[in-house]
């Protein structure tokens, strides 16, 4: 398990730092994945529940303690499928009435919640939920050692909006620094759009959820079966193999930012520099519904040439911009066509359109609804992913066992062989995509953002 180091400063360096420089920092801090962890389980349901990372675990593993510190009510699926999994003890604590009181006490330890937690030798997982006044918790119970025998804390942070002033970036950032330097590192993190956490201008999010975990052996990736194994083996494991591997990571992107709105219309870029866009740069965008976000914010960031495609707006091929082309066109599996109305080309035939033959495209985009698993094996056929840096796909699909999902799971297969690796997952969590698992009874989605990083053409820093 690899691990970053810390980049928030001693607590003086701050005063020389300006806002906009402490901001920067914090959002920095906040899309850093700072160690890799390949399986990612959610317990508590897709859209409320709680990312763990999947661990090896040793001699101790018929024990395990989770907690949950919260004011709101509890998710009871979270403990009930966490007891499922590892049969862990259901312990939630109270912040308003029982840590509240706990936090103004000279003697902490009367406080018979703050008691039985300083007892537990391992705690396995801590969520904390407390609708805001997270970093100033988080600060006290450092100091009362109330976290040393924690495993993996799982933070919903509140607390920074559009109007926050630099105090309120530091004293977030203080905090991180002191759970950096107490063992915790970030696994995964979700940004969240409830309430006032939502930047007027919809690139980002005051609101995050921190996955943290202590340096621990992880569960390797995700290997998809090859072919013969694929042909004969059930449903129902396939549909396992599916619904996790669109949850995990193969690849280890150390900066993951979201361009564009920050919710639907924003997709999410490695940022590290061993594959970041470096202009010149190309990006193809497939499907586009009246959001440029993604689109207009590639090129401003990274200057890429940009090329976006969509035949059901109605509109006709223009330039949007100097760095932005429209294309009336349609992505399929097939040899040029049409589809109803609309004019379609495989992606083979698009890229010898615009003469980038023998060009770098740093990232291919494809939101298309479905389609993508018709266009998918003739990109596979054809070749024409052995010059893409980064690839995004909307996968879309049925996730209970069907016998569409030997074919799917046989595209996955075909990515990765052409030397593809997801480094994100981001399940859509619109209520229509939120589903029941057949296999497992637990909540899942229909459609998930998967991004992969072409391993061939990795830099050399």
């Amino acid at each position: 398990m690899s691990s970053t180091e810390n980049i928030i400063p001693e607590a003086d360096v701050f005063q020389k730092m300006t806002l906009a420089e402490t901001s920067s920092l914090y959002f920095k801090y906040m899309n850093t994945l700072q160690v890799f962890c390949p399986v990612k389980k959610v317990y508590g349901g897709v859209r409320e529940g709680w990312y763990t990372c999947d661990t090896i675990r040793g001699s101790n593993s018929k024990q395990c303690a989770a907690y949950m510190i919260t004011d709101k009510n509890v998710t009871k699926s979270f403990f009930e499928e966490l007891k499922q999994d590892y049969n862990c003890g259901r312990n939630v604590i109270t912040k308003r009435c029982s840590l509240s009181t706990a936090q103004a006490s000279p003697i902490p330890e009367k406080n018979s919640d703050v008691a039985a937690l300083k007892a537990k030798s391992d705690v396995d997982f801590m969520a904390i939920d407390i609708g805001g006044g997270e970093a100033q918790l988080l600060d006290w119970m450092l100091t009362q050692n109330l976290l040393r025998n924690v495993h993996q804390l799982l933070v919903n942070f509140h607390g920074i909006t559009a109007n926050s002033r630099k105090s309120d970036y530091v004293e977030h950032l203080k905090v991180l620094r002191a759970l950096f330097k107490e063992g915790f590192r970030t696994f995964h993190f979700a940004r969240n759009i409830n309430g006032n956490c939502l930047f007027k201008n919809r690139r980002k999010t005051g609101c995050y959820s921190l996955y943290m975990m202590r340096q621990m052996p992880v569960k390797s990736p995700i290997v998809v079966d090859d072919l013969e194994t694929i042909k004969t083996r059930s449903l129902r494991d396939l549909a396992v193999v599916y619904n996790s591997l669109l949850m995990s990571s193969q690849a280890h992107c150390k900066e993951v930012v979201r361009i564009g709105d920050v919710d639907d219309g924003g997709w999410d870029v490695c940022n590290g520099s061993e594959y970041r866009p470096l202009s010149p740069c190309i990006v193809y965008s497939f499907g586009i519904a009246g959001d440029w976000s993604f689109d207009d914010e590639i090129s401003r960031i990274y200057g890429c040439e940009v090329h976006s495609f969509d035949p059901s707006i109605g509109k006709v091929d223009h330039q949007r911009s100097n760095k932005i082309s429209f294309h009336n066109l349609g992505l399929w599996g097939k040899p040029k066509g049409k589809l109803r109305k609309w004019n379609m080309m495989n992606l083979k035939e698009i890229i010898e359109m615009l003469g980038h033959t023998e060009k770098t495209i740093d990232i291919v985009k494809m939101d298309i609804e479905g389609s993508e698993w018709q266009a998918i094996p003739n990109m596979l056929a054809t070749g024409v992913l052995k010059n893409v840096r980064q690839l995004f796909f909307e996968f879309h699909s049925d996730p209970n066992p069907n016998e569409k999902l030997r074919s799917k799971v046989t595209t996955l297969r075909g990515i990765n062989d052409q030397g593809f690796q997801l480094f994100w997952s981001h399940p859509n969590i619109v209520k229509t995509n939120v589903k029941k698992f057949s296999v497992t009874g637990r909540q899942v989605s229909t459609c998930y953002e998967n991004y992969y990083l072409n391993t061939n053409f990795r830099r050399n820093n």
